[in-house]
């Protein structure tokens, strides 16, 4: 059975980007981080997990809600594997409204 292990999402939403980060609680350890930038006009992603390259891309749509909606996903898929190399084999559950 995979343990699970607490993780902080911070966001810092701005008028034309959105910077995020998910953190372990307990040793603040960086498991995912990137930023959407162009909000309103041709948006940007960039993220990483893990240490890994960043991955960019043009997402859909223009507005906050596609800029977070980008973000959720990247950390969706790459959070957990990322979590599990990194805090010594405990998983992170990530889960989204």
């Amino acid at each position: 059975m995979t343990r699970m292990i607490d993780a902080l999402l911070i966001l810092n939403a701005g008028s034309s980007s959105l910077k995020f980060q998910v953190a372990a609680t307990g040793t603040l350890d960086r498991l995912v981080s990137g930023a959407v930038r162009g909000i309103g006009t041709a948006m940007h992603f960039r993220a990483s997990a893990c240490g890994q390259p960043p991955v960019e891309e043009a997402p859909n749509g223009i507005d906050h809600d596609a800029a977070f909606g980008a973000a959720l996903r990247f950390v969706g898929e790459h959070a957990h594997g990322c979590a599990t190399r990194s805090c010594n084999g405990r998983g992170l559950s990530v889960v989204s409204r």
